[in-house]
């Protein structure tokens, strides 16, 4: 028995953990739902799983069982882990790289340097950037040479005028993508926001403050969010078959909600690309999903 307001994932993980940690969507009485929609007596639920589909933080936002708030928190907590222990692999790679040296023989030269007992207590503490890979070498190299090593965040630099690396934000209206044409809005709170050219709230501000929209150049390394909306008529495995197209096309979900309007069902994804093009990709290969009527970028 589920408490008052549960939703479909509390089911999930009220079934197994394995389920629950891959719920990717879910049908009540045959028809699909939001992961937050509230079940009530009587309901048939069917959960849609998918091996690439991973819980986020937002289910803690609207999950009402303790074993589910549980479960998340420990996945969750276990994957921040490993991203920090392979960012610290990476980095502690160049370094070695730079020094030309075996990885045993940086672990002992480090090891003079910083107290440690487990090699992950040191990839833990390089992937958290506790020390920066610029400030380790130096540490290790020496004191004559003057070495420099860069960081490689998953960042982008922005270019204004002749100001560069500049920080900045991603507006989560329009969440730009490297590619897009965009603009920064100077604000005095959060500094440099970062708008698509096409985004409603940008045309807003420009039509009231012009002064304070930036043309910007940027260029970006990594994975980037961003919303799409898709619109098919409602199937049966129509939200596993698209989420099986976006897992082959290298990107992974956030965030998913469905709703159904007649014989249609509205799909709202955050997903995350490499860059516009990346994004292009995406929409054509959804398309092509029995069904799919449009695929687009979504503006909040």
């Amino acid at each position: 028995v589920l408490p008052k307001g549960s939703t479909p994932v509390d089911f999930a993980y009220k079934i197994h953990t394995d389920i629950g940690n891959h719920c990717m969507g879910a049908k009540v009485n045959g028809r699909i739902v939001p992961l937050n929609y509230k079940l009530q007596n009587g309901d048939m639920v069917e959960i849609i799983t998918h091996p690439n589909k991973t819980p986020s933080y937002e289910w803690l936002s609207f999950v009402k069982t303790s074993k589910a708030k549980s479960k998340i928190k420990q996945f969750l907590k276990q994957q921040e882990k490993e991203r920090y222990l392979n960012e610290g692999k990476r980095i502690l790679e160049r370094i070695r790289a730079k020094l030309n040296l075996s990885y045993e023989e940086i672990l002992e030269k480090i090891r003079e340097k910083i107290r440690f007992d487990k090699e992950e207590e040191l990839l833990l503490v390089l992937g958290k950037r506790k020390i920066s890979a610029s400030n380790l070498l130096k540490l290790l190299l020496p004191k004559e040479k003057d070495a420099e090593i860069h960081e490689e965040k998953n960042e982008v630099f922005v270019y204004l005028d002749d100001l560069s690396n500049i920080k900045y934000e991603i507006a989560e209206c329009c969440k730009p993508v490297p590619g897009d044409e965009v603009f920064g809005v100077i604000t005095r709170v959060k500094g440099l926001v970062l708008h698509e050219a096409h985004c409603p709230n940008l045309k807003n501000v420009l039509r009231t403050n012009p002064e304070k929209v930036k043309r910007i150049k940027w260029q970006g390394r990594g994975k980037f969010k961003t919303d799409i909306r898709i619109i098919a008529k409602d199937r049966i495995g129509l939200l596993s078959d698209i989420a099986q197209v976006i897992s082959q096309t290298n990107s992974n979900i956030y965030l998913s909600q469905t709703k159904t309007k007649d014989t249609y069902a509205i799909m709202d994804f955050t997903i995350d690309v490499k860059d516009k093009k990346h994004l292009k990709e995406i929409c054509e290969k959804i398309k092509q999903v029995e069904s799919v009527e449009e695929c687009k970028r979504l503006y909040r």
